[in-house]
């Protein structure tokens, strides 16, 4: 329920005397007859709660789009979920293209993140492009939100563009966070230091553990540029 909010999602056809509603993704002919047949030979079951895992659903999407059942999340409307995950995992930090859907930035908003919007422009009939992997480089957002269509634009992400994207967003994901990296950096310091001390190592051991795994993330570093270079895109890895 929204109280003295301001209705950002669309779908409110009952204040204004609207016909045609292009604010939210409905049927514009109506409720198809299949889903009405449905609904009707769900009514004697109507006393019920619903499943709270949508368990015949997320079989049959599965089945449908040939996954397993554990890649499908059901909820009620895709704003169920957005605020589900920001309230899951509260980032502190994210960004999003914009103009696009307002239930990200709301749901992040709720639970205090810091929002760096990428602005797309009419002359570019609102594409996101390949600015906007430089632009994730510089932000390091803990959390992105792409919409493909993109609403309202109904612009389409391309692929190598998402892909690129999640080889930037990599090494700023869990494994590659910075506060995480600081915490191993420390205990492999630590370790280090204590296996010289007990003898069980060699300085020169030590050392030369440290150069093998500097070499190893050089080269996981190049192995992304080049990966995202060879989709087309630029994109900076910092490690």
């Amino acid at each position: 329920m929204l109280y003295q909010t301001e209705n950002q999602h669309g779908g409110d056809v009952y204040g204004g005397g609207i016909t045609l509603d292009f604010s939210a993704n409905t049927n514009p002919l109506g409720t198809p007859p299949g889903v009405l047949e449905a609904v009707r030979r769900g009514l004697p079951q109507l006393h019920r709660y619903p499943d709270p895992y949508c368990r015949q659903l997320v079989q049959a999407i599965a089945a449908h789009e040939q996954v397993p059942a554990s890649y499908v999340l059901c909820g009620n409307g895709a704003a169920d979920l957005i605020y589900a995950y920001c309230a899951a995992l509260r980032p502190r930090t994210a960004a999003e293209p914009a103009p696009t859907f307002a239930e990200y930035g709301l749901g992040l908003a709720q639970v205090g993140c810091r929002v760096a919007p990428y602005f797309l422009h009419q002359a570019e009939n609102f594409d996101v492009d390949e600015g906007f992997l430089p632009f994730l480089e510089e932000k390091k957002p803990e959390v992105v939100f792409l919409c493909t269509p993109n609403n309202p634009t109904g612009r389409l992400l391309p692929l190598p563009l998402l892909s690129a994207a999640a080889l930037v967003l990599y090494p700023f994901g869990m494994l590659g966070s910075l506060r995480i990296g600081a915490v191993l950096a420390v205990l492999a310091v630590v370790i280090a230091v204590s296996r010289v001390i007990t003898g069980v190592h060699f300085v020169s051991d030590v050392l030369a553990g440290l150069a093998f795994g500097l070499v190893f993330a050089v080269a996981g570093r190049v192995a992304y540029i080049a990966a995202a270079s060879a989709l087309g895109y630029y994109a900076i890895m910092i490690l």
